[in-house]
């Protein structure tokens, strides 16, 4: 919720976006095995209203933000969560296209075939309760299937990221904190 309201930002003196839809599918693959994914470095911010916000390919207009956060470390796996997780229009940007397969138990990337679309379930639909009891009178699962998906939906969204927020007003302060933990820790 907070990166769909604008409280949770990529600060300007990040790199662009480099995950493929490889890097997204791995991803999930860690949080469904319970895997640790890293922690987020987040640095405490006020931002402006924006109306250019961008989570993955989706523009957002998004409100002012008294207590918000620039993520300093952890921007890649930030945007495949929400991008992928968050009912967005994504305008056809294939790497935020994650869906379940509860036949094989894996995550799949790209378009789902015409067999695939009521069998494998889209990661927007498990990212929120209500959206996967609407999807499941439309698919073509067993009992079992549906029981599995279930029990993959609460493990995404029961995982935990650890996080560390930075507060200050300093930005040679942060520069400090960063050089440190890709340094020495």
């Amino acid at each position: 919720a907070k990166v769909q309201d604008g409280a949770l930002r990529v600060p300007p003196f990040q790199r662009p976006l480099r995950w493929k839809a490889e890097n997204v599918v791995m991803l999930f693959d860690s949080i469904l095995r319970g895997y640790p994914i890293g922690s987020l470095m987040l640095w405490k911010r006020t931002f402006e209203a924006d109306e250019n916000f961008h989570i993955g390919s989706a523009v957002l207009n998004v409100p002012e933000s008294t207590d918000g956060w620039f993520i300093v470390d952890g921007q890649q796996r930030v945007t495949a969560l929400a991008a992928s997780l968050l009912e967005l229009d994504q305008g056809g940007d294939l790497r935020w296209q994650i869906r379940f397969d509860p036949s094989s138990g894996t995550f799949r990337a790209g378009h789902a075939s015409l067999e695939e679309v009521r069998r494998q379930v889209p990661l927007q639909v498990l990212g929120d309760l209500r959206r996967l009891g609407r999807w499941f009178p439309e698919c073509d699962l067993s009992e079992p299937e549906k029981t599995r998906v279930e029990e993959v939906q609460q493990r995404i969204l029961d995982f935990e990221v650890p996080a560390y927020v930075v507060e200050t007003d300093d930005a040679d302060a942060l520069r400090g904190v960063v050089a440190r933990l890709n340094t020495t820790g």
